[in-house]
């Protein structure tokens, strides 16, 4: 399995959303186990940003009309 990485262009499988990842987080399910979460700035028209956060799996790698899905 491949590694998104930060500066890494991206969809929301759900959503559709694209934008640019910016950070790693986590999201955290019992005291010894945590599920890897992106914090993705997204691509809008206007002069304001969006952020949001979501589970490493719900994200593919974006590159115009193609991608690469990762899942596990």
């Amino acid at each position: 399995m491949s590694m998104l990485k930060i500066g890494d262009i991206v969809k929301h499988q759900k959503t559709g959303n694209i934008g640019k990842i910016i950070d790693y987080g986590y999201q955290k399910i019992s005291d010894s186990y945590y599920l890897t979460t992106l914090r993705v700035e997204l691509f809008t028209y206007s002069s304001m940003t969006s952020t949001v956060e979501d589970l490493f799996e719900q994200w593919q790698v974006w590159q115009g009309d193609r991608h690469t899905r990762f899942s596990f």
